[in-house]
């Protein structure tokens, strides 16, 4: 799932609810934080943050155990 350039200033819950997302790029928004909810996304191999205005990622993004590739 592709969310860039949306203006984002928080996660939508609804995308945790997502089990079999795979990948999801958040890329260039305004998020300021990512919820511990992240690590429900346990199908999620590439994570994308890059962009944002991050001054805190919840550590359970380090429960997501398919997770391959983060960047921040």
């Amino acid at each position: 799932m592709d969310l860039t350039w949306n203006k984002l200033t928080r996660l939508p819950y609804t995308i945790t609810h997502l089990k079999s997302l795979e990948t999801l790029i958040i890329y260039d928004n305004e998020l300021i934080y990512i919820p511990e909810s992240i690590s429900n996304l346990q199908s999620l191999t590439h994570l994308n943050l890059c962009g944002n205005n991050l001054y805190k990622i919840s550590a359970s993004v380090q429960n997501i155990v398919n997770l391959e590739k983060l960047i921040i």
